[in-house]
């Protein structure tokens, strides 16, 4: 049973590992703690400056300074449909316009060192943007577990630019 139950979640001694490899390399560790055996309290205690988290401590006020689509082989079924949803997501969860986009970009590209040069529209920065459309509305999100998530914004891909090129959309 015990090992059954640390198959189907995550707990402390996988969250210490984690952090032990991201530091060997000064990179933050990403995780969902949404399937954990192990307390949430404790989970977050040994979390560091910079570590991303679960949506659930949105709710505290705690709001994350980046977020990922966490592209897994079944992302698709559990909600992570494209990048523009996941900022949308955050909208729903009460995010501003303005820092879903900075948490999008700006905030990246300061945090990792391997996006220095982007999420900016500096002049000699590469010209990689996303156009995107914000509509208004009631839509419905697929959160963890089947949950959903309500917002009135979405974020809806309009164009793309790469290296300074507009790429056509495809039909």
């Amino acid at each position: 049973m015990i090992r059954e139950q640390r198959r189907a979640g995550f707990g402390e001694g996988q969250l210490r590992r984690a952090q032990e490899v991201a530091s060997s390399f000064d990179l933050p560790v990403m995780i969902h703690m949404g399937q954990t055996i192990s307390p949430i309290a404790k989970l977050v205690g040994l979390l560091k400056r910079g570590d991303i988290v679960i949506e659930a401590i949105m709710k505290t006020g705690f709001w994350p300074d980046t977020f990922s689509t966490d592209w897994t082989g079944n992302s698709r079924t559990t909600g992570v449909i494209d990048f523009p949803n996941c900022m949308s997501k955050l909208l729903g969860h009460g995010m501003s316009v303005s820092d879903a986009i900075a948490r999008a970009t700006w905030n990246p590209s300061r945090i990792f060192p391997a996006f220095r040069d982007r999420g900016t529209l500096y002049v000699g920065s590469p010209a990689d943007i996303a156009v995107l459309e914000l509509r208004e509305g009631n839509f419905e999100f697929l959160g963890n577990f089947k949950n959903t998530i309500t917002g009135h914004q979405r974020f809806f891909p309009a164009g793309t630019v790469l290296g300074g090129k507009r790429i056509p959309r495809s039909a």
